[in-house]
């Protein structure tokens, strides 16, 4: 079961991927698939650091998983890259280098305890090496991936 619904993900889908969804697929079990696919994806990615399936996954990692299972999708329906998905391509790839971060521990998931509201709900926290502050730091984003000062 993945982390995000089919309602979800029409609901966030790009417009250029729910076309495609409405021309190409016959059932909504194939989307249904990429979407489980996803979250197996993250899970493998997070599953050094954290319990799978994760409890109450952020928003940010329901919308990483939607957004690979859209471009799975895409892909798997035949769609030339070339039709205007470059954006989206472009956006998976980020998105896979923010896994590869909460992997590599640079990102830090919100615990289900700290997750109560006026705290940081879907929050996560950016750990950066390279810091003009120190060189240990903590940057934090929300779960729309922007910066919280």
């Amino acid at each position: 079961m993945s982390y995000s619904t089919l309602s979800d993900w029409e609901l966030r889908a790009s417009p250029k991927v729910l076309r495609t969804y409405a021309t190409r697929a016959t059932t909504s079990g194939s989307v249904q698939s990429h979407l489980d696919a996803a979250q197996t994806l993250v899970d493998g990615y997070v599953q050094g650091s954290y319990t799978t399936p994760l409890e109450t996954p952020p928003q940010f990692i329901k919308d990483i998983e939607m957004r690979i299972a859209g471009w799975n999708f895409i892909v798997s329906e035949g769609v030339p890259v070339k039709s205007g998905l470059e954006a989206l391509e472009a956006m998976v790839n980020n998105d896979y280098q923010r896994l590869r971060d909460v992997a590599n521990g640079r990102i830090t998931l919100p615990s289900t305890a700290d997750s109560t509201p006026g705290t940081s709900e879907g929050r996560c926290q950016f750990k950066s090496s390279a810091s003009t502050r120190r060189s240990q730091s903590y940057r934090r984003f929300n779960a729309k991936g922007y910066e919280i000062v």
